[in-house]
């Protein structure tokens, strides 16, 4: 790996000598290494990554919609004093494109690697899920002025949960794997629920509720924290930034910060909903976004939690059923595992939901 790493970063605009590269992070999609290099200012750090083609079909639109997305955040933030480093930045290859093809054909791009940073796989305290919450909302407040129209869409249908739901039906019905056996209380508790599936859905046909340029995957893992002081510094994993919902990122926001829990728990039984995490993640959203929001959006938030848990189920279930296809898995069966504690989460969230909605209506 040494070896590709050395190959591949010889393709980009880096003046400096490689030193060494090794995998970093834990990311279900691409192939994501850090590499070093002496450069004449001293020692200088880049993110590599091999971009997942069976994902992201035109990997070319993707770095496309993260240059427009970066440059039109730095632009939000000129002459704002503590602004610098509130986004990514993209490394060109040697011939001006944002992506190198290495000698199998494989796509790769490289960022700029951010200093004394960290990323968390959990919220380990209230403080981490403020910040978190802080973190997305000025990033949907630094693009609300970027129409999401110009942008590609880079997984078509992203967060369409009702496409997601029929998507499910099919993967059941077609059972490829002869999985469905080992699976049918939990195929049963998705179908039980189908109008959870359609509810946003039905929503944006109606127009109730407006279309944003939106981060889609805010996982709390997708921010950068100040190793010192544990601040937001940067959202990162720009891959999905398109047209949906504000609640897309604030529901998922709720299943990666509410439960101390990992997504994969095999132990379900211990999977509960912090009340105290909660009301931090919102504090921290609504004193960035609150003031662009409309009140039918904020009184929707607390069940954009249940509604994005369970399209996290499905999408799971689906991947297993189908063959373990697009999400990495470490063992057998790890698909499964994380759509039966994404259920477990969903009904722990859906037990709070009334007290959810009180809070949200004292906040906003």
């Amino acid at each position: 790996m040494h070896d590709t790493i050395f190959l591949i970063s010889g393709e980009f605009r880096i003046d400096g000598r490689f030193i060494k590269g090794a995998p970093h992070g834990n990311g279900h999609i691409h192939e994501t290494y850090l590499a070093e290099f002496m450069e004449p200012g001293g020692l200088a750090r880049y993110i590599m990554q091999k971009i997942n083609r069976e994902v992201f079909k035109n990997p070319a639109a993707v770095m496309e919609n993260i240059l427009m997305v970066t440059g039109h955040i730095k632009r939000f933030y000129e002459n704002r004093e503590g602004s610098h480093g509130k986004t990514l930045t993209v490394i060109p290859g040697k011939n001006g494109s944002p992506i190198a093809m290495d000698v199998m054909g494989n796509p790769w791009r490289c960022f700029l690697f951010m200093e004394n940073t960290m990323t968390l796989d959990t919220a380990e305290k209230p403080a981490h899920a403020f910040e978190a919450g802080s973190a997305f909302g000025e990033f949907q407040k630094c693009l609300a002025g970027l129409d999401s129209s110009h942008l590609h869409e880079a997984i078509p249908h992203f967060h369409n949960s009702s496409m997601r739901y029929d998507n499910f039906i099919r993967a059941v019905e077609d059972d490829r794997f002869n999985r469905g056996i080992e699976c049918r209380r939990e195929i049963d508790s998705i179908c039980s629920i189908e109008h959870v599936f359609r509810f946003f859905q039905e929503k944006i046909k109606k127009g109730s509720l407006p279309v944003r340029t939106v981060h889609n995957d805010t996982k709390i893992n997708n921010i950068l924290f100040d190793t010192g002081t544990e601040k937001q510094v940067c959202v990162i994993d720009l891959d999905t930034v398109m047209g949906g919902l504000a609640h897309y990122d604030f529901g998922d926001l709720m299943r990666t910060t509410l439960s101390s829990s990992p997504e994969d728990e095999m132990d379900t039984r211990g999977i509960e909903v912090s009340m105290e995490m909660f009301r931090a993640l919102t504090q921290g959203y609504i004193k960035t976004a609150g003031e662009f929001l409309t009140k039918a959006e904020k009184e929707l938030l607390p069940i954009s939690g249940v509604i994005m848990t369970m399209e996290s189920a499905a999408r799971f279930l689906t991947d297993f059923l189908s063959g373990d296809v697009y999400f990495k898995i470490h063992r057998n069966g790890h698909n499964l595992h994380r759509c039966r504690a994404q259920l477990a989460l969903a009904m722990a969230m859906e037990k709070k939901i009334d007290e959810m909605n009180r809070y949200i209506e004292v906040i906003s």
